[in-house]
């Protein structure tokens, strides 16, 4: 018994130490909504929006990008990070307080997926123009900016669904967009059930064909489930991610699946699926497995994915309202269980919600992404907002060797630091726990704990990679629900030194 506590423990260490969050974690910034607690929709300007779809980040600058209404907006690395911020850019429309639906190289009609490649550029989902968008210079272009080109018309002016019939270089309602580390990009051509490839996607011109299609036994067809439900069929695809080793990961809407493509850029058309998740085999598609409740194995209309740099895999299980990762996605077997569940209590829960909205429920969630920190974006459809959780409760440790007897803030270390310090604090009974980040002017830079904790000591890591350099202040506040005020409360500087 003894043993299979401790390699419970070990796993359970593993698990924390890989997966970067935890079930039911609250965000810690909210962009589209004034605070955690609204969710309507408000006239749109460059701080409100509605129904948010894709979004991205960009590699290079660390500047998010969400697809909303007929528009994409862009935002400041350091302005992702603070909530209620407003974007900087507006991509679709020629300024912040326009949201008209249009079908020329600077409009856009409802617009899902969008990605940034290793060279800036920009590539958007134009659903209903039935096409792929690249803009260039995607994080220095001015408002109204115009597209160069586009995928899935002869021309930048033309909208119609499968333009010419169904062929190579036509598309019906495509969705997801991704660019590989080669500059293939993967377009979820989902009306036509299937995933297109395009090389060189950087350098490629209006009306391009794709060289493979996965979904289909060739690029004239467009049958959901051709032939039978399986590992080479797809049934509504609505986003795809790649990892650092090439592989493909699909979500099948319509089967509500996730299904992995080793060796994507090498692959032909009707390659068959290594994986699926969501499913215990590739011959199941029903919601959550036709039980009754969600499970760690199960999906109900997945819609957005990412992967980090470790591997792990983000996917937005939009009808659970939830948002889960699996650890080791590229070596998962078929049917492999979740680890966690952002916007739920637990791995078994699926209300819209649920307990309220707030910092840690979802309503259809949509596009996820991370930042080159780490940290995960979600677009939160239905509550018109994007979250983000920071990923800095990974490295909160706590001290088992018996419990302080005062509170205390400890001075981080290193200090001066770049990019990253380690902040301790220790707790003499359970508290309600706030620490945070401030720049000099008092804004609010980073939540790095905002959680109740039992009496302990314990360290949280403060990661600066998407901040300038200059004077910080970090706060910890103690409360309980049982007292009035403050249990404890102090500010200490620390240097970011770039």
């Amino acid at each position: 018994m003894k043993i299979i506590l401790f390699i419970s423990a070990l796993l359970l260490l593993a698990i924390r130490a890989t997966a970067q969050f935890i079930s039911g974690q609250a965000a810690n910034v909210v962009l589209g909504q004034p605070n955690f607690s609204t969710g309507g929709i408000k006239p749109f300007d460059s701080t409100n929006f509605g129904g948010p779809r894709g979004i991205a980040i960009d590699p290079a600058s660390g500047k998010l990008f969400v697809a909303t209404g007929h528009r994409i907006l862009r935002f400041s690395s350091q302005a992702a990070m603070i909530s209620g911020s407003s974007a900087e850019a507006v991509f679709g429309q020629p300024n912040f307080l326009v949201d008209v639906s249009g079908f020329t190289a600077s409009k856009m009609s409802v617009p899902y997926g969008v990605a940034v490649d290793r060279f800036g550029n920009l590539y958007v989902a134009d659903s209903e123009n039935h096409r792929v968008l690249r803009f260039m210079n995607a994080a220095t272009a001015p408002s109204g900016s115009a597209a160069v080109i586009a995928f899935g018309q002869p021309n930048l002016t033309s909208r119609i669904s499968n333009n010419g019939g169904l062929s190579a270089s036509s598309m019906s309602f495509p969705t997801g967009v991704v660019v590989d580390s080669l500059g293939n990009l993967y377009v979820c051509d989902s009306e036509n059930n299937r995933v297109l490839r395009f090389a060189n996607a950087a350098t490629a011109v209006t009306g391009a064909a794709a060289s493979v299609a996965l979904g289909q036994p060739n690029l004239t067809s467009g049958t959901a489930n051709n032939g039978g439900l399986s590992a080479s069929t797809l049934s509504q695809p609505y986003s795809v991610a790649v990892d650092g080793s090439g592989n493909l990961y699909v979500v099948d809407s319509g089967n509500s699946r996730v299904l992995r493509f080793a060796n994507a850029a090498s692959v032909s058309t009707g390659a068959a699926a290594s994986i699926a998740l969501g499913q215990p085999d590739f011959f199941s598609g029903s919601f959550n497995n036709n039980l009754t409740s969600p499970t760690a194995n199960t999906m109900s209309y997945p819609f957005g994915v990412a992967v980090n740099s470790s591997g792990n895999l983000y996917v937005g299980d939009s009808e659970n309202n939830r948002v889960l990762l699996f650890v080791n996605a590229a070596t998962a077997v078929t049917g492999a269980a979740a680890s966690i569940a952002l916007g739920q209590p637990n791995l078994t829960s699926g209300t819209a919600n649920n307990g309220g909205l707030s910092a840690s429920t979802m309503n259809i969630p949509y596009g996820v992404a991370l930042d080159p920190s780490g940290n995960l974006y979600v677009a939160d459809q239905n509550n018109n907002r994007v979250l983000r959780f920071n990923n800095s409760i990974s490295n909160i440790r706590e001290n088992q060797k018996g419990s302080p007897q005062t509170y205390a803030l400890h001075h981080n270390y290193p200090n001066p630091f770049n990019p990253s310090t380690t902040i301790g604090y220790q707790l003499p009974v359970t508290g309600d726990v706030s620490l945070k980040v401030y720049d000099v002017l008092g804004r609010e830079v980073a939540t790095l704990v905002n959680a109740s904790q039992a009496a302990g000591s314990y360290q949280a890591n403060f990661n600066a990679s998407n901040v300038s350099s200059g004077v910080y202040f970090y706060r910890l506040e103690v409360s309980s629900a049982s007292s009035q005020g403050n249990l404890f409360v102090q500010t200490k500087k620390m240097v970011l030194v770039k």
